[in-house]
């Protein structure tokens, strides 16, 4: 399913149950004193939440194109079968980019910069699936929305707005966790914080859009891609010493935002000849 019909019901209803599901949760279902998202309490209520976008797109495909339309999309969601390459670059190359800003920086290794270094890239394929996904929260239930079916159906209006438009649906989707200050990285202005945040999650967009439409509408290589994203950013901030959780997070927009841009140059040099 590479690129579901863009039609304004199936979208007003992609972004009502998206927004309405998982701002249900974490609004209404919000325990009283919460206030840090490691709080057990909230643990399952975020995930649960989570799924909002997965649940949307299983609706807005049937209000898309009827039956047909959910069967492809169902289809994409186990839809392995992708390029070697493509599981290379999704599992190899944004590691590599934080590993090689650490030590351009000079950053001080915790554990001595080859065992580090190993954990941080050649680990990255268990660590991913295991920590990212079985154990994580957010690739299950986001990608199948938001690259399974709303940013294809975006891309056949423009190829350049759609992961900028995706963005900034992606960063206000999460507005009801940025009173979270852990979520904030410790970032006391929220316009500011959201600045860098969107601009990394429009990176991201980028480099997740172009591999879906590379492994011609593959859903689990942009699952992996989104855990190896959460793994390489806990895994950097743990293995290596940084003056500041607002320090980690500006590296982390700018290593976001170098994928999304080598990404970009890669899709539109080779990007045809790819998907060919």
């Amino acid at each position: 399913m590479l690129a579901p019909q863009l039609r304004p019901a199936a979208v007003l209803v992609f972004f009502l149950i998206a927004f309405g599901w998982s701002w249900g949760w974490w609004i209404l279902g919000r325990p009283v004193g919460v206030s840090d998202l490691s709080d057990d309490r909230f643990t399952n209520i975020l995930l649960c939440g989570s799924f909002g976008p997965m649940i949307a797109a299983f609706v807005a495909s049937f209000v898309a194109g009827g039956a047909g339309a959910t069967k492809s999309w169902l289809g994409s969601l186990i839809k392995f079968r992708a390029p070697w390459w493509c599981y290379l670059y999704t599992f190899l190359l944004l590691p590599l980019l934080a590993l090689i800003a650490v030590t351009m920086l000079g950053m001080e290794a915790k554990i001595g910069w080859a065992k580090a270094a190993g954990t941080l890239v050649i680990a990255m394929v268990p660590n991913a699936i295991i920590g990212g996904i079985v154990f994580g929260q957010g690739p299950l239930g986001e990608e199948p929305g938001w690259r399974g079916w709303l940013q294809p159906a975006a891309e056949k209006r423009s190829l350049f707005w759609a992961p900028v438009f995706l963005g900034i649906i992606w960063a206000a989707w999460h507005a009801p966790l940025f009173g979270f200050e852990s979520f904030r990285q410790g970032i006391a202005s929220i316009p500011i914080w959201l600045t860098g945040y969107t601009i990394s999650l429009i990176a991201a967009s980028c480099a997740f859009g172009a591999l879906y439409r590379w492994s011609r509408g593959s859903v689990p290589i942009c699952v992996f891609a989104h855990a190896v994203l959460n793994i390489t950013a806990a895994s950097t901030s743990r293995l290596w010493t940084f003056d500041s959780s607002e320090y980690f997070f500006w590296f982390y927009v700018v290593v976001l935002t170098i994928f999304g841009v080598i990404t970009v140059c890669v899709d539109r040099l080779l990007g045809s000849r790819i998907t060919a």
